[in-house]
């Protein structure tokens, strides 16, 4: 039998993706996200300034709220009372899913602005009046989730213990409060042996909403002795 050589072609070098566009295109080709979800990044916002859908149920009807997540669907739809038209978004958080619905002004002011896998941060207040298991939300305002930690914070927290505390223990701190300065008030949770536990405002450090800065004193103090409000 005669041998055939075959040459096969170097493959072009490719640059990796993204990390969203990777979790697009996972969705895309899977219909699901494999390797992450979206919203991981910004669990932090979600956990300081948002409710999840699924403890919506514990509003009052009408009651205002902030919800946050990816928008997973996008539906225009007509209200049978009077044809007017209005949005319905799913959205997906964290723990659970739910409903948004547009109408009259912020149908008219967001209609052609919203996406799939778009990452939203909603105001708005709940509409539990059909005593349906999950409540909706109608929506007043919509903004990118990564607008909400430079819009909405106003405060770092760290905890610290003064138990065996040396001096030398506070340098990395510092020096990664000079490293991030902004405008959020640094509070200081002191747990003591003698005087209990007590919180001081830092008057040599504002620091800022840079998501490095919370990680970076998370890798030295530990992931729940730093958050944000």
């Amino acid at each position: 039998t005669d041998k055939v050589a075959v040459t096969l072609q170097p493959l072009p070098d490719a640059k990796p993706w993204a990390r969203m566009e990777k979790l697009a295109n996972e969705k895309a080709v899977l219909g699901f996200w494999f390797s992450g979800h979206p919203l991981e990044g910004y669990a932090e916002e979600l956990k300081a300034f948002t409710t999840s859908f699924k403890q919506l149920v514990t509003k009052q009807n009408k009651a205002p709220v902030t919800v946050g997540g990816v928008i997973t669907s996008v539906s225009r739809k007509t209200r049978k009372k009077d044809d007017k038209p209005y949005l319905n978004l799913r959205i997906e958080d964290m723990e659970s899913s739910g409903d948004v619905i547009l109408m009259n002004g912020a149908y008219d002011k967001y209609k052609d602005k919203l996406e799939v896998d778009s990452m939203v941060i909603i105001e708005g207040t709940v509409s539990n009046k059909d005593d349906s298991n999950q409540p909706s939300v109608f929506a007043n305002s919509l903004d990118p989730i990564e607008s909400v930690r430079e819009n909405r914070a106003h405060a770092v927290h760290i905890t610290l213990s003064t138990l065996d505390m040396k001096e030398t223990d506070l340098e990395p701190i510092t020096q990664m409060c000079e490293k991030y300065p902004g405008n959020l008030t640094l509070w200081i949770n002191l747990k003591t042996a003698t005087s209990g536990n007590f919180s001081v405002k830092s008057r040599r450090f504002k620091v800022s909403s840079n998501p490095a800065l919370v990680n970076d004193l998370r890798n030295i103090l530990g992931q729940k002795e730093v958050w944000i409000s």
